[in-house]
């Protein structure tokens, strides 16, 4: 196996997360998702980790990674390095007088040359609160095997509809491909989510709609160490650009399209279809965490009072999830003791439902997405004036919706029968 480093660019935390409820309740003690991040990185070979942070969050840092982290190895038992990279001031050149209004660093291109003395391997990018999937470690490693020492770097696409949030806007970059290449890329600030599943730019204020199958960024990058003389000539042309704009930001996607256009990088865009991107885990794991819960149903080596969090660690560890992420059934079944009934819609006897429901089980059903037509689960929880309530991953947890919000159009059912 060889070398290759995770670069976590993590300078953003402190103010999203520092001090407030977002740190606890994710993994049984306290872990975010960078927690698993790293750990699926290091599952597929990555063998340094190198945060790029403030230096007031340092501690913070090692709060939330841990001393498991700390003590992690790879699946051919490389112990795994970590590294700190600071983000601040100090890297910016001397030719650049820093406004006084400016009280942030210059974005992720700064975030990522901040670790270049740490790096002599190809390296991968990510931001340290996003989830990407074990395989995708796993495929971006082996990219990163045989990418070459220089212009050429490779990226991990997504689909538009299964990054966005109904919370909040986000920021994505928008990519064209031709034949597995970027041909161009748009960051876009501002992506919406609306409840009826349509997606549109709403940065200047009206609503553009966006095609939800869409390829985007979400800064999963694999880069060789080669490329950090072209982005330190971009992030001096950018400063030199911007003058004492104090919240210009030099963001990584807009670095990478202004390399390709010049002819000096070709970037492959790894990408495949759903099974990788639709994110089912996402979707699957608490759904199956709220129905072992809501059952009280027991599981060895699982503490009866384990939130989502601690079950989603336990399922992993126990080989529940496959390579792309997906719930594998037969195996949940082995680990848990529990059965499970499968039915398709088609299959499902007339009033089954309720007598679930009535019995105190509580299916998993498969429906899709309003307008989009993506695949979706959520677990019914009972049923309101003749519609059936359910718990849906993209609403808060304290709300029910009803199924009607999904044209009351259920395509698969599942159960944990709760043992007898």
């Amino acid at each position: 196996m060889q070398h290759a480093t995770l670069v976590v660019m993590a300078a953003g935390m402190g103010s999203r997360y520092g001090g407030n409820k977002q740190v606890d309740g994710v993994g049984p003690h306290g872990e975010i998702l960078m927690n698993y991040g790293i750990y699926d990185a290091a599952r597929a070979g990555f063998d340094k980790v190198v945060f790029v942070i403030k230096p007031e969050i340092r501690d913070l840092i090692h709060r939330l990674a841990g001393d498991a982290l700390e003590t992690l190895r790879t699946l051919d038992g490389r112990k795994v390095e970590f590294c700190y990279a600071e983000q601040t001031f100090d890297s910016v050149p001397d030719f650049y007088h820093i406004p006084k209004e400016r009280t942030k660093p210059f974005g992720t291109t700064q975030a990522v040359l901040c670790t270049r003395e740490f790096i002599h391997e190809p390296f991968c990018v990510i931001n340290a609160d996003d989830y990407y999937g074990v395989d995708a470690y796993r495929t971006i490693y082996q990219a990163l095997q045989t990418l070459p020492e220089k212009g050429e770097a490779v990226m991990v696409g997504y689909l538009l509809k299964n990054t966005v949030t109904q919370y909040g806007t986000v920021s994505r970059g928008v990519c064209h491909t031709v034949d597995g290449k970027l041909t161009d890329i748009r960051e876009t600030l501002k992506i919406q989510l609306f409840p009826d599943g349509s997606i549109a730019d709403v940065a200047d204020g009206q609503r553009h709609e966006l095609d939800g199958d869409s390829v985007v960024s979400m800064n999963f990058w694999g880069f060789s160490p080669a490329i950090f003389d072209g982005m330190e000539q971009y992030f001096h042309d950018f400063l030199r650009r911007v003058g004492d704009d104090p919240k210009a930001e030099c963001l990584l996607p807009t670095m990478v399209g202004d390399l390709m256009n010049r002819g000096e990088l070709s970037v492959s865009v790894l990408s495949s279809a759903d099974q990788w991107f639709g994110m089912t885990y996402h979707e699957d794991r608490p759904r199956v965490a709220a129905a072992l819960q809501m059952q009280q149903i027991s599981v060895d080596g699982l503490p009866e009072d384990a939130d989502a969090g601690a079950v989603n660690q336990f399922f992993s560890e126990q080989g529940v999830y496959d390579g792309q992420g997906n719930l594998q059934w037969d195996v949940l079944e082995q680990v848990t003791g529990v059965p499970v009934l499968r039915q398709d819609a088609a299959e499902l006897p007339e009033g089954a439902l309720d007598e679930y429901l009535a019995d105190g089980c509580f299916p998993i059903v498969r429906v899709k997405m309003p307008k989009s037509g993506s695949t979706h689960y959520v677990l019914l929880t009972g049923s309101e004036d003749g519609t059936y309530q359910c718990m849906d991953p993209l609403q808060k947890k304290e709300q029910t919706v009803p199924l009607s919000d999904f044209h009351n159009q259920i395509y698969a059912v599942r159960v944990l029968q709760s043992p007898k």
